[in-house]
């Protein structure tokens, strides 16, 4: 009987000190500062008028499935091959 409720004892300090744990980890790394962000202190780099005036002639000729397609184009690093893929 005794040992069962030093079980019981030691098994709700264990799952105390896992909550406390826990609970302190996120609060830690709730990190509001923009110190560690890099995007913060990017500058954009400057339009290239050439560039900018392809991309002004190209856009209108561009379906709205290819609009799309330039949106939601994967990388070549989230992209898999699939043997479903028909050969063209």
């Amino acid at each position: 009987m005794k040992m069962i409720r030093l079980l019981k004892i030691k098994f709700k300090s264990f799952i105390t000190f896992f909550a406390l744990f826990t609970f302190a980890i996120f609060i830690l790394s709730c990190n509001s500062s923009q110190a560690n962000n890099i995007w913060s202190t990017l500058d954009p780099l400057p339009l290239d008028p050439e560039i900018e005036a392809q991309i002004d002639d190209i856009l209108p000729k561009l379906t709205l499935e290819q609009k799309v397609g330039q949106v939601i184009q994967g990388d070549t690093g989230s992209l898999t091959h699939s043997r479903r893929c028909k050969k063209i």
